[in-house]
């Protein structure tokens, strides 16, 4: 089977139906959007994919749910998939989609501050490996990078007691977090090949972003066999 990828942004791959403050393509129907509107996004986002897509509903932990069907969103912030007819996506808005790829599991992974310290890479890539030992390989998609992830000096200190290499420095000269670089320090231990696909969803105006905006929409990223 052929595993395809997508990043979505607001205007890619397609234009969306959202207005200000969600204008475009917003997947999400928590962030009060009008749902008719989140709804006609995701059937045109499924057109375009050619396949129903399954959502999760996103808590920042490190829940792996295994789908075989369409469903309600699982209580999850990764999956995965051997079915082909199913895609998978995660949504973000700053934190870190990963998708996961070999020709016979497909998987996402939704990787924010808190789902990295509780270990959400690990528990996706023993769910991954389970199925498909090697060959594996991830693709890191747009979030928010560590010149404008700014923290607090107290989480800093707090963060640090167990993940020192996640913290750097903002463009003011504050303590701030490196996602990137930790995660791909955790995808190579996991031995799976690693892609960085990623660039800055607070400096790009085309992405969603929380921290910039506060009142806003998800990107998602997305993953299927064709």
């Amino acid at each position: 089977m052929n595993p395809k990828i997508l990043f979505t942004t607001r205007t890619t791959p397609i234009a969306g139906h959202s207005s200000s403050p969600f204008s475009g393509l917003n997947l999400a129907t928590h962030v009060d959007d009008i749902s008719e509107n989140v709804l006609r996004n995701r059937a045109q986002l499924e057109s375009y994919i050619g396949l129903p897509i399954q959502f999760l509903d996103q808590v920042h932990g490190n829940q792996v749910a295994p789908i075989e069907k369409i469903s309600e969103p699982p209580i999850a912030d990764a999956a995965f998939t051997r079915v082909k007819g199913i895609a998978l996506a995660v949504m973000v808005a700053d934190c870190v989609p990963i998708l996961f790829t070999s020709n016979q599991v497909v998987g996402v992974a939704h990787v924010g501050r808190r789902g990295l310290v509780n270990g959400v890479i690990a528990q996706v890539a023993a769910a991954l490996k389970n199925i498909s030992p090697t060959n594996l390989a991830a693709y890191i998609g747009p979030h928010i990078c560590p010149s404008c992830y700014e923290i607090s000096p107290d989480l800093a200190n707090e963060i640090s007691q167990n993940f020192p290499e996640v913290i750097a420095q903002s463009r003011w000269g504050t303590p701030s977090i490196d996602m990137r670089s930790s995660i791909i320090r955790q995808l190579q231990f996991e031995e799976i090949e690693t892609n960085d696909l990623s660039h800055c969803t607070y400096e790009d105006e085309n992405l969603f972003s929380y921290r910039r905006d506060q009142k806003t929409g998800r990107n998602a990223g997305i993953v299927w066999f064709e």
